[in-house]
């Protein structure tokens, strides 16, 4: 950025002096030719005016080359640290910001975060170097002249900021706006068969409706504020020129100045206020990204504070033992009961390395104590299987290859068997390349979930699997059927099942009950 600033200032005293250049000779030229001096004698002077216009050209678009260069490069990199932030947050802290405003960050924030670097540094080196080279000028010219610009110019000034703050406010309030629509719109997204199922459709489109129609709101309130700005910026560049116009007029006709400093002064002070003019305009181009880089920023320090993984996601009124071990030497399964409510995700999200356990509470791996499962060693042992997995929009192929891209047709095949999905495989037309998730072939619930175990199957590195509710919502004698599967994939493993289901207690290595009123683990 040091570079950057640099580089613009240069540019901008290259560009002042490119914009003296064209007002003193142009002047000349026109002066030249109202004495009545011929065309040929005012060549030079139009000459290097033609020079000093391209000059200035080749400047800007110079340095709006290098400009967007940086800003590509400064955006992408800022994607590449969401989404590291993002992956090592885990999912609790992206459902707490909301899946669809991460995303729209990462997606629609990223082009407006590379279009605000692209103009905020470069407009406010020129609003504050080209008008002071100017305004030195203008002085030499004129001295009247010269007063009359530096006075008008804080005013417009004043005037920019106050209406500036006002177009913050109101892009803030937009840019909440659209992540409630955003998020508002994936959920019910996500759930409209169930909507569909209970006639509750209509209710939630009403809904989408209204959070969209306030989004529309929030728009057009901000971009009449940029209107406003515009026209208040004009204006004071009009009554500027009027004023210098007028003085010079009469001063002209009382011969205290003359023609070539009168000429060159009303071509100078257009240029003068033309600056701040540029930045005013592409202000309110810019809040959006400026708003994009401030919900990017809080994310990633959210994302990377070990205080908030501490104690920002544990549920009120729960508490836990002063320790909690984890021994993956003796193969065993753990079922959690608990009501929900009382912090069973809570406590798996712990076990996964998604979140660190309150500041008392001590970890234990085989027996070694540890600070935090946050670690990319113990998340690359842990295959988390949640209620409802996703499905990526890619083949089957790609999304049995999660954890182990070196798993070939073969082992896959396997793993599919495993599972008791064979049945599936014969009916997918393409096989392993059939496309699955959105726009593909569509699976049912319990399906998806059984991919997600031949994900963990696929990668013997996966030794400790994590569970959430594997059997939601399923009766009883299928809740058996599937217990008895998953038993049989998770031998030699060492596993973690969160459940309400009573089947789950036989043949468990260890219980964990945690009550609603205390989440006391017992």
């Amino acid at each position: 950025m040091r570079r950057l600033v640099a580089l613009c200032i240069a540019c901008a005293l290259a560009k002042a002096a490119a914009i003296l250049g064209q007002a003193l000779f142009l002047s000349r030229a026109i002066v030249m030719l109202w004495e009545g001096s011929p065309f040929e004698a005012a060549v030079p002077c139009v000459a290097f005016f033609v020079l000093c216009f391209m000059a200035r050209h080749g400047i800007s678009t110079g340095q709006e080359a290098y400009i967007d260069s940086f800003a590509a490069r400064a955006s992408n990199a800022m994607l590449y640290r969401l989404l590291n932030a993002a992956f090592d947050a885990g999912p609790v802290l992206v459902r707490q910001a909301g899946s669809a405003a991460v995303v729209a960050n990462a997606v629609d924030g990223m082009t407006d975060i590379e279009e605000y670097l692209r103009l905020v540094v470069a407009r406010g080196v020129d609003m504050v170097v080209i008008p002071i080279v100017l305004l030195v000028a203008i002085f030499a010219l004129d001295i009247v002249s010269g007063i009359i610009a530096l006075v008008c110019y804080p005013f417009a000034i004043i005037f920019m900021r106050l209406i500036g703050l006002t177009a913050k406010e109101r892009a803030n309030r937009q840019h909440a706006h659209f992540e409630r629509m955003s998020n508002a719109f994936v959920n019910i997204a996500g759930g409209v068969a169930t909507l569909k199922a209970f006639g509750a459709a209509r209710r939630f489109a009403s809904r989408i409706n209204e959070v969209s129609e306030r989004f529309r709101v929030a728009t057009m309130k901000t971009l009449s504020v940029a209107m406003l700005s515009s026209a208040v910026l004009d204006l004071f560049a009009t009554l500027a020129l009027a004023a210098v116009a007028i003085m010079l007029g009469f001063r002209m006709v009382e011969e205290s100045v003359m023609f070539f400093p009168a000429l060159a002064v009303l071509v100078l002070v257009p240029e003068y206020f033309k600056p701040i003019r540029d930045f005013g305009g592409d202000y309110h181009s810019t809040l959006n990204g400026r708003t994009a880089l401030a919900a990017v920023n809080a994310f990633m320090e959210q994302a990377c504070d070990p205080c908030v993984h501490a104690s920002s996601f544990w549920p009120e009124g729960v508490s836990w033992a002063k320790r909690l071990d984890i021994d993956t030497r003796v193969p065993g399964t753990t079922v959690i009961f608990g009501p929900s409510g009382a912090g069973k995700t809570t406590l798996l999200n712990v076990i996964a390395g998604f979140n660190d356990p309150p500041q008392d509470v001590e970890v234990a791996v085989d027996g070694v104590a540890v600070p935090t499962l946050r670690t990319r060693e113990w998340q690359r042992r842990v295959a988390y299987i949640p209620q409802a997995p996703y499905l990526f929009c890619a083949t089957l192929r790609e999304n049995l290859a999660f954890y182990n891209h070196e798993a070939n047709d073969e082992d896959m095949a396997r793993a599919l068997a495993a599972v008791g999905l064979e049945g599936l495989m014969a009916t997918l037309p393409e096989g392993l390349d059939t496309r699955l998730g959105e726009g593909g072939r569509a699976v049912s619930g319990g399906q998806a979930q059984r991919i997600a175990l031949c994900r963990a199957l696929l990668d013997p590195a996966r030794d400790v699997w994590v569970l959430d509710e594997p059997t939601a919502h399923l009766d009883e004698q299928t809740e058996r059927d599937v217990r008895e599967l998953l038993c049989s994939l998770m031998q030699g493993k060492t596993a973690f099942v969160a459940t309400h289901g009573t089947v789950w207690e036989e043949g468990a290595d260890v219980i964990v009950r945690i009550d609603a009123a205390g989440g006391e683990a017992s």
